[in-house]
């Protein structure tokens, strides 16, 4: 968020460090694009939703670890049939399936391949996605005309 941070009117310091304010913050910046941009067509995220991406297992995961959910006991024993593990991944679940019903994610996420939430970045169709292995920086930094900032 350098150059493009003029047009949403926030600097990269306005990012919440907390988990929920962090996320909360890229609403607002969708809110804002849409708003003074006339730019319906920029979603928040690139939160990936398909089954056909590993991507959307492992943000999920994310998720979970965010919430502090242990799926797993010490033993390695999977603690899904706990109520109390239960209601959270319901939680968890709610909380990554608003996003998208609220329609910060754009409609095609339910059909994303891995590269597609990186595509969407790159064609700035999405403001911001989770990028667990780095490989847009990586592509970025082997194609000098693109320039995520901006």
């Amino acid at each position: 968020m350098t150059n493009g941070s003029e047009q949403i009117g926030r600097s990269e310091r306005d990012i919440p460090k907390d988990w929920d304010g962090f996320w909360e913050f890229w609403k607002q910046v969708q809110n804002n694009l849409r708003a003074k941009q006339q730019k319906q067509d920029i979603y928040e995220l690139g939160f990936p939703f398909s089954t056909g991406a590993s991507d959307t297992y492992i943000f999920f995961e994310h998720i979970l670890e965010a919430y502090d959910v242990q799926i797993l006991d010490s033993e390695g024993k999977l603690l899904i049939d706990d109520q109390k593990v239960r209601q959270k991944i319901v939680q968890d679940l709610d909380w990554y399936a608003k996003f998208y019903q609220q329609g910060y994610v754009p409609p095609d996420a339910l059909n994303w391949l891995n590269p597609d939430n990186n595509r969407s970045l790159l064609n700035r169709l999405v403001v911001m996605t989770p990028n667990n292995t780095l490989s847009i920086p990586c592509s970025v930094r082997q194609d000098p005309t693109q320039h995520l900032s901006s």
